[in-house]
């Protein structure tokens, strides 16, 4: 399943099969989707969060999401092609990525079926990435991936397919100052992988 053919089709059997989801797991879809709580909910789920404001939306929002991400429509049918842009590789990955790395990512993985949506978030332009990134990033059949607006109408679309938290992957091929190409790692939840190099 690749491109925005791709995204049609999932997200067409992902809405039918969530629309009895409990409210509550789709007002957490929403709230993930919204670019202020966004950041709340990573943090809570990376983090904990702020232990002096336990009660906030993105502590209430996260076991609710978590709980949409199990869902059984969540578990894909097919391998799946998709992109995330980052504007500072080294931010993120101090010392870069190379191949044969792996890392868990703690919080969600935002992904989008669209090339050109990811390239967005680099901030950059084709061939001129700079210390931004480009990751094509390959999810195999049987791990759970979202497509975000399958859960609500309410979203506002972006093609995205989201990865529950402790996604696991590995670095099979970079190119050299244009993209970084990752793949899946079966199992969710592991601890952090120190980098081979």
């Amino acid at each position: 399943v690749s491109g925005l053919e791709g995204w049609e089709g999932l997200h067409a059997s992902q809405s039918a099969a969530l629309r009895r989801a409990p409210r509550s797991q789709k007002w957490a879809a929403e709230t993930y989707n919204d670019p202020y709580m966004y950041s709340f909910m990573q943090g809570v789920a990376r983090r904990g969060g702020d232990p002096k404001q336990p009660n906030t939306l993105g502590h209430r929002a996260v076991p609710l999401f978590d709980a949409l991400l199990r869902q059984p429509a969540t578990v894909l049918e097919q391998d799946a092609e998709v992109w995330r842009g980052v504007k500072g590789l080294e931010e993120v990955f101090p010392g870069g990525l190379r191949e044969g790395d792996e890392f868990v990512d703690d919080g969600y993985t935002s992904l989008s079926f669209d090339e050109a949506q990811a390239r967005h978030f680099t901030g950059r332009d084709p061939g001129q990435l700079g210390a931004a990134a480009l990751f094509r990033v390959r999810v195999k059949a049987g791990q759970r991936g979202l497509v975000l607006g399958a859960a609500s109408s309410k979203i506002e679309q972006e093609h995205e397919l989201t990865l529950p938290r402790g996604a696991r992957f590995r670095v099979v091929r970079r190119l050299p100052d244009t993209e970084r190409v990752f793949t899946m790692v079966p199992g969710h939840g592991a601890a952090p992988v120190k980098s081979t190099h």
